[in-house]
């Protein structure tokens, strides 16, 4: 099992939706191809660069490093953590469906996976500094593997999402 971030809109523009629908979704505009049909990255490169002809080459490849996975390579069970940008707080989930593509949209929500809400609006200050730096990364969906992110995470499940240390105060 694995544990992804995914990011709902630059500026948390998609936090509701993700959560009231209990999807998450890839939300590259004009992304309306069906994903699960590459059976190799560089595919899904070229026809992002069909898509995106004034795209420069390095932001394809960081772009199928995020998508390429969403369909590929997540799996039911992995879990999903969606920090959100509008409240300090942070949402678990767990993948229990497949890669869908929603062909007619609307845009940007073509491709999306079902989730289950675990843990919901979870305070950042639960987290200990180093997962939340994770958290802070870059790009939109990435994998979060660093300081053992998915046992701490399940640790703090079983837990019922209490702080991972006690506080010193």
């Amino acid at each position: 099992m694995a544990v992804w971030l995914v990011r709902a809109g630059s500026a948390g523009e998609y936090e509701d939706k993700f959560i009231s629908e209990r999807r998450v979704y890839v939300t590259w505009s004009a992304l309306d191809v069906d994903l699960s049909v590459f059976k190799l990255r560089e595919d899904l490169q070229t026809e992002l660069l069909s898509l995106y002809p004034d795209a420069k080459p390095r932001t394809l490849q960081n772009w199928s490093s995020q998508i390429w996975p969403f369909a590929q390579r997540m799996q039911v069970g992995d879990l999903i953590v969606l920090p959100l940008k509008t409240q300090p707080v942070v949402y678990i989930g767990k993948l229990f469906g497949d890669y869908q593509l929603a062909v007619n949209g609307p845009d940007p929500f073509f491709h999306w996976r079902a989730v289950e809400w675990i843990g919901e609006a979870i305070p950042r200050s639960n987290f200990s500094q180093d997962l939340l730096y994770s958290f802070g990364a870059f790009m939109t969906i990435c994998r979060i593997q660093r300081n053992n992110a998915e046992e701490r995470i399940r640790s703090m499940h079983r837990n019922g999402w209490q702080p991972e240390s006690p506080r010193v105060s």
